[in-house]
């Protein structure tokens, strides 16, 4: 069986042992990991996580972040941003998507480009959130 520590800098989203498989969104595509897994260091794009225990399935809203499979069972999930699905509320999420895409709309060059790149993410990271959302209840 595989264990999972799913970490922002924040806090402890998930610390799960017994679990049976996790699907994971890298950059290169989504990642199934079971027990015995190679070593693995990947770089995680926004999207879900699913983990599965015999008696649950956890899902989880992602951001950026890495993912590390060491010793074939030990998973580690570092990332800026975790939530899980059930607890995402959908108008709050499509009102932050909103917010983000008009100040995107109205971006003027001469403003901190950083700034534009926390607003950025900020999109891409409601866009994650709505559309789990809406997968789950089939919106």
């Amino acid at each position: 069986m595989l264990q999972i520590k799913v970490v922002t800098p924040e806090k402890v989203i998930l610390d799960q042992q017994q679990v049976e498989w996790i699907l994971v969104p890298t950059d290169t595509g989504i990642i199934a990991v079971y027990p015995e897994h190679m070593d693995l260091y990947s770089k995680l794009i926004p999207g879900e996580l699913i983990v599965k225990t015999a008696a649950e399935t956890h899902e989880i809203v992602v951001t950026d972040g890495v993912i590390q499979v060491s010793q074939g069972t030990l998973v580690s999930v570092l990332v800026e941003v975790a939530e899980h699905i059930a607890e995402i509320d959908l108008e709050k999420a499509e009102a932050a998507k909103q917010k983000a895409e008009e100040y995107l709309e109205t971006y003027d060059k001469d403003i901190d480009a950083e700034q534009f790149a926390r607003v950025q993410a900020t999109l891409i990271r409601e866009m994650a959130k709505i559309a789990a959302v809406r997968k789950r209840k089939n919106l």
